[in-house]
């Protein structure tokens, strides 16, 4: 199935245009879906999914939530069980009202975007096939990735319906504790403090599937706050220090030791394998936030890719040349690396040809010499449409 980004989008921004996105919630959940269908795409990059499935896995995440704006309208709350259950809404509206053809006109796929977005928040998914599961395991990773964020960014009082000091008094409910330390997803219907809440969702890690979703958890860095929160309980105090261990354990065993400080495949002075590379170049933050992406990394070369939002755009509504210039010393960086680490840029030359058309960004680099201490590379970057859109030729110093 071919996915229109720019209609998903334009279909998804004429919905939301129907509720009040100054209220603080309906705010929340909009920039959550884009976040989310920005997670769901790299997940199912890490996966090599085919182009077509990975706007599939980008679509299920700009479509999942649909319903919290309702939700939010009829009831003022985010609680499912105090409400309704918003997956269900989400599926229903799409589906039930036919709202699923202003997203996408092809219903080959219809199946799998409903059971995806209607079991997205369960407890434990029912067996599945494997493309369903495939599908279902990447939106609910996505999700859970992002509600840690959530978690952080927006007031507790605001997602809970709590006052401040229901979350620092509170104690740990026994039974979410024996689950969060047996590494299970917390039971929500077991959940009744403030403090309950707040492990709740930490425990969404035990229930990530791919690795790359832990690999988001560790960079992004939100779980870290979560697990830091500084209760006046003193027995939560003491349970919170043991989760905080527990935590850590899981997810090293899960994909190694935090190597925040370590370059791996440094020992031979470059990358021999994507996940060497990917270990390391996950934590470029600013380049990773922006929405880059790397497609695809060989000796000497590299292909990198961004999706264009507004977030990249300029008061004329164009495409920031420094968006421009980023994507081109990342790819530049990727290609180095399958030679020298580390590889850092020393001297740009760099021609805008065209402003680009579409909503994307693809920048490939290629080694032009490579000596002792220096290498040159030169680096194309296409729009959406395949025009050129600028040409560097970037000097990269080996230290």
């Amino acid at each position: 199935m071919k996915t229109d980004r720019a209609k998903v989008t334009a279909s998804f921004q004429k919905y939301a245009e129907h509720y009040n996105l100054s209220d603080v919630k309906v705010k929340l959940k909009y920039d959550h879906t884009f976040r989310v269908a920005q997670n769901a795409e790299r997940i199912a990059k890490s996966l090599s999914l085919s182009p077509d499935d990975i706007d599939l896995a980008w679509l299920l995440g700009m479509l999942h939530d649909i319903g919290r704006f309702e939700q939010v309208r009829r009831y003022g709350t985010f609680q499912d069980k105090s409400s309704v259950n918003h997956a269900a809404l989400s599926a229903d509206i799409l589906f039930h009202d036919d709202l699923i053809r202003s997203f996408c006109e092809d219903s080959s796929e219809d199946r799998l975007i409903e059971k995806s977005i209607r079991l997205h928040n369960v407890y434990r998914l029912p067996s599945l096939p494997d493309r369903e599961y495939l599908f279902c395991t990447i939106l609910r990773d996505a999700d859970k990735v992002d509600i840690l964020r959530v978690n952080c960014e927006t007031p507790r009082t605001e997602i809970y319906d709590l006052p401040e000091e229901a979350f620092r008094t509170s104690a740990v409910t026994p039974a979410v504790y024996e689950d969060i330390m047996n590494e299970r997803n917390v039971d929500r219907t077991n959940s009744t403090t403030g403090i309950d809440f707040i492990l709740g969702h930490i425990s969404f890690v035990y229930g990530l599937v791919w690795p790359e979703s832990l690999r988001m958890v560790r960079e992004q860095g939100f779980l870290e706050q979560l697990l830091s929160f500084q209760s006046d309980n003193p027995d939560t105090r003491q349970k919170m220090d043991l989760i905080r261990e527990k935590i850590h354990s899981f997810i090293d065993r899960r994909i190694g030791s935090d190597r925040k400080n370590h370059i791996p495949g440094a020992e031979k002075g470059y990358f021999e394998t994507s996940e060497q590379m990917h270990h390391h170049f996950d934590h470029d933050h600013f380049a990773v936030e922006n929405g880059i992406t790397i497609d695809s990394f060989g000796k000497k070369t590299a292909v990198c890719s961004v999706h264009l939002t507004d977030h990249h755009r300029n008061a004329m509504g164009r495409v920031m040349g420094g968006v421009v210039f980023t994507l081109a010393d990342y790819v530049f960086a990727i290609a180095a690396s399958s030679v020298h680490v580390p590889t850092v840029t020393q001297q740009v030359s760099v021609s805008f040809l065209t402003s680009p058309k579409g909503d994307h960004l693809t920048a490939r680099a290629d080694c032009v010499r490579d000596g002792r201490t220096s290498a040159v590379y030169n680096v194309d970057v296409f729009d959406g449409s395949g025009n050129l859109t600028a040409k560097l030729l970037i000097t990269g110093a080996k230290i």
